[in-house]
């Protein structure tokens, strides 16, 4: 569910649920030495009978402080999944959440119990490498500390990583890095933003081509306005000619007022501002193409350069997620969460 890059925006009330985990009164007799380590393992809780869950809880949370292996995180295993919007026991998602907590590894599991006594199933995510690392089984006549005492001199003995193939509930440690390609599904927006974008280049292209020889000196525009000079001396005003041979700029000689609103030969003049227009147009045009031809660029990369996928789980988490929960000493608790 959860990508190596990928992050959650979690809201102020979902922070402030981190900031204030509820907690359980400790029963039976453990000793707790202060200060654990900064990355130690947070005990989410339990499955099962309520006040039994929460009981060995906090006796398996001191036990593991006594050992100086636990942590000042004391939040349970249901506001983590609704903080971090995880489905079931996704690995990914849930060890996000243990780097959002500041600890090394993730202890829950069930407590069932039966005529003979009870059954606790424990798990252990590791943080950093995502896995689920260990699992340990244990049967007791009463939870107590002795109980807790024993879980842990379980879960702390070193044990080879169980391979994730092995619990079909957690998503494979997804693949990092990218490459190159088209992919089944691209999102639509993709292809119109390169279509649009290319489309607009060989717009802003043609544009810039056909004004830059427009205006060139052997190029259309030029050869008019020096025809329009040459003809001025055969028509019956004399007052509009122009030498097409002077040294002078032809446009400024045919621009110059005679009288007001008058110029000395109007012919040239339209000649003149057209040419004006098309040199605007083709400083337009270049930029254009440039900026299209950038655009184009970037929506060729989005469709062609990946990161490697992600698991389904991930894809579906995708959203804004809103959850609540009651708090054991009757309170309601609200999270939001975004993820990109």
């Amino acid at each position: 569910m959860m990508v190596n890059n990928s992050r959650w925006l979690v809201s102020a009330v979902t922070a402030a649920s981190f900031a204030s985990c509820f907690t359980s009164p400790v029963i039976g007799h453990a000793s707790v030495q202060d200060g654990p380590p900064e990355a130690g393992n947070a005990v989410l809780g339990f499955d099962g009978d309520d006040r039994l869950a929460n009981e060995f809880t906090a006796l398996l949370r001191a036990e593991l402080n006594r050992r100086r292996r636990g942590s000042d995180a004391e939040m349970s295993l249901t506001d983590l999944r609704l903080a971090m919007g995880c489905e079931d026991h996704d690995v990914n998602c849930l060890a996000e959440g243990g780097e959002t907590l500041g600890v090394a590894s993730l202890l829950f599991g069930t407590i069932a119990q039966d005529a003979k006594g009870y059954t606790i199933e424990i798990k252990r995510v590791d943080v950093a490498t995502r896995a689920l690392d260990t699992t340990v089984s244990r049967s007791f006549t009463t939870l107590d500390a002795a109980a807790a005492k024993s879980l842990a001199d379980a879960l702390f003995v070193p044990q080879a990583p169980r391979p994730l193939e092995s619990d079909p509930a957690i998503d494979p440690a997804p693949s990092v890095g990218l490459y190159f390609g088209l992919e089944d599904n691209t999102p639509t927006w993709k292809w119109v933003g390169m279509g649009a974008s290319g489309a607009l280049m060989l717009v802003s292209l043609g544009t810039a081509v056909a004004t830059s020889l427009a205006l060139r000196p052997d190029g259309r525009l030029h050869t008019d306005l020096v025809n329009a000079a040459r003809d001025s001396p055969n028509d019956a005003n004399p007052a509009n000619d122009i030498n097409p041979d002077a040294n002078a700029n032809l446009c400024q000689l045919a621009r110059v007022e005679i009288r007001p609103d008058e110029v000395t030969n109007g012919a040239m003049t339209v000649i003149c501002n057209k040419t004006d227009t098309y040199t605007t147009l083709r400083n337009t045009a270049w930029v254009g193409t440039a900026v299209f031809a950038t655009s184009s660029l970037i929506f060729g990369t989005l469709l062609l350069l990946h990161r490697h996928k992600q698991s389904e789980s991930g894809l579906a988490g995708r959203d804004f997620q809103l959850g609540g929960a009651p708090t054991p000493d009757g309170g309601f608790l609200i999270q939001s969460a975004f993820r990109f």
